[in-house]
Parts: structure tokens; sequence; C-alpha cells
């Protein structure tokens, strides 16, 4: 019989299905426990729904979150004169009352208005304005103004806006997805990250993308995530300091990141740029053990370049380009921190 003193052993089960990327199972644990289905495995069906064009489905899933929720419909594709009708079905606005909106608003709200009334380029305009006004002060920091707006512009369908802007939009989410990939310890990822805005602007240099800290500001990072590896304990990390501050001079970076780097200890004492309690992967477990959690796979992944161990994940590559891929784990803890691929061509890439 259930009971409400099994429930945290049941949540933590359904955590673990969770990470386990077993997400129709934990769905149906929760259904027939009749407990409530966690924000993180709606969010994650959705995501899978979204891939598979399955939006009502997917939609229905975010029910309780109105937020999310709207950021999933920012980037509906069905015919134009279906979207009121959508919106309506889930309790949303109509495109003609977010078109009000956006004309009255200001900041955040005023990207969510844009971006819900189908008007991805000027969300992105505006969206790209605040994430660089924020990160030229300060460039090591998710602040709440940071955090709200890389959500917005994450959920922004980044191939149907402009180059220019496209580019630098893809650059702006993958800088805070290395710094919060450094909090959690997700090295792996932080690195293949930093490479990922090099690429970014790379492919968008023809097109005039910029990036508010300049490539130099990856390039560095990069030396410092691969420093964060080496690192065991908080001690030997605090040692490397000055190794730290020697990678961040070459090539050179902007002044406000240079700043930042340059006082490493305060970076230490916010907790931003470890935390080795959480050093751990996403395992995948389920239905790919044991058959394949050990399995050395005859491809090499784009993140590591070693030999992708256990379930492979294959990545969208733009024509022309080799095929590509990582662990399911690495592409797991990618997904979570930046819904693009590593090819900086703004495309969305979710792990099945």
């Amino acid at each position: 019989e259930f009971s409400t003193h099994t429930l945290p052993n049941v949540q933590e089960t359904v955590a673990t299905l969770v990470d386990s990327n077993e997400l129709e199972l934990a769905f149906i644990c929760c259904s027939a426990l009749g407990i409530e289905v966690p924000e993180r495995l709606s969010i994650r069906l959705s995501q899978r729904c979204e891939r598979l064009s399955m939006w009502q489905l997917g939609a229905s899933l975010l029910i309780n979150h109105p937020l999310i929720l709207e950021q999933y419909c920012s980037r509906l594709c069905i015919a134009e004169e279906n979207i009121n009708s959508f919106y309506s079905t889930f309790g949303l606005h109509s495109i003609q009352e977010y078109q009000s909106l956006a004309s009255t608003a200001v900041g955040i709200e005023k990207v969510r208005a844009l971006a819900m009334s189908r008007k991805s380029e000027e969300a992105a305009s505006e969206v790209i304005a605040m994430l660089n006004r924020e990160f030229v002060k300060m460039p090591l920091a998710l602040s709440p103004t940071v955090k709200s707006a890389v959500q917005w512009a994450a959920s922004l369908p980044a191939q149907q806006i402009s180059p220019t802007l496209r580019y630098e939009l893809v650059a702006l989410v993958m800088w805070s997805g290395v710094l919060r990939s450094c909090s959690k310890g997700s090295y792996v990822v932080a690195a293949a990250l930093c490479d990922g805005i090099v690429n970014t602007l790379s492919v968008g240099q023809s097109s005039g993308a910029t990036f508010c800290l300049g490539d130099g500001a990856a390039r560095s990072m990069r030396a410092v995530v691969n420093l964060l590896r080496e690192a065991r304990t908080e001690a030997n990390l605090r040692n490397m300091i000055p190794a730290v501050q020697e990678a961040a001079k070459d090539p050179p970076i902007s002044a406000a990141l240079a700043e930042s780097f340059k006082d490493m200890n305060s970076a230490l004492a916010s907790g931003l740029w470890v935390s080795f309690e959480h050093r751990t992967s996403i395992v995948t477990r389920g239905s790919v053990v044991p058959s394949a959690s050990s399995r050395r796979n005859n491809v090499k992944s784009l993140f590591t370049s070693n030999w992708v161990e256990g379930q492979e994940e294959w990545l969208p590559v733009p024509a022309g380009q080799p095929l590509a891929a990582v662990s399911q784990s690495h592409a797991l803890r990618w997904n979570e921190f930046v819904p693009f691929t590593p090819h900086g061509n703004g495309a969305r890439w979710v792990p099945l």
C-alpha cells in the first residue's frame, strides 16, 4: 500500500529514472502513484515531443508550468492561422493581445510578448541587448536578469532569425551554459561549449555576428576549464589560481573578463567555479545496462576525442560536414545547459 512516508523514496526513484533518460517510465510511475510530475520531467518529455513534432502533447505536459509553456509555444511549427486556436486551448493570450502587450512592456516582459506574438527577430534583438549589458558588466555572473533572459533566448527559434542576430544569440546562450556547467562540475561539457562559441562566431563571421566579450573570452575560458578538470580538491584548485590567471592573458580578452579572472579567489568564494560534490556526469542506466553501458563504440566523441563508451548520440550536422557523435551521458548533460547543437548554426538538438 502506498503511503505518505514512502514519498521521498518514490521521488528519489523518479529522479533516478529521469537522470537515466527513462522518461516514459518515470512518467508512468508518477501517474500510477498519483504524485505530481516533476518540472524537469515535464520539460524533458515536452522537448522529446517537440523533436517528434507532437506539439499538442508536449504543451499538455507543461500545463502546470505557464512560463515554460509560453516558451515552448513561442516556437510552434504549425500553420499561422491555427496558432491562436492552439494558444486558446492552453489558456494563453491571442497573438493580437501579445502584440498589444509588447507595445507597452519593457525588459523581460517585452521579450516575452514579442516572442509570443511571433516576432522572433525583435525578441532576439531585445534579449541580446539585455545579455550584452549584463555580461559586459559582470561576465562571470549569472544574475536573475541573466537567467530569465537566457531562458527566453534559448527558447527562440534561432534558425528563423537573421544570421547576424542568430549567431550572437547562440554565443550568448552558450556562454551562460559555460558558467552553469562550471558551477556543476561538468567540465567536459564546459570545454565543449567554449569550442561551440568559437565555432559559432567563426560560422557567423561573414554575416557580421559579434560576441560582447570577444572570441578570445571563449578560448581563455577553455584554458581555465582545462585547469579545473585537473583539480581534485578545492585546495588544489586554489593552488592553480596563478596558472588560471596566466591562462587568461593569452589570447587577449576584454578588460571586464580579465578583471574577473584576476580575482579568482572571489570567484571561488562565490561558488561559481566549482562544486566538487557535483562532479559526476549523468549515468545512463535502464535499457542500456548491461548491454551497452561498458561497450566501446567504433566512433570518437566530438567532445573528448576519445572512443564513445556506452550508448552514443548522433548530432544533427550541417550539410557537407562529417557525422559526429558523443556519449548519451554527455549529450544529456549538454542539453541541460544549451538546446542548440555545438556546430554554431542555431539548430536545436534534443537527445532521444
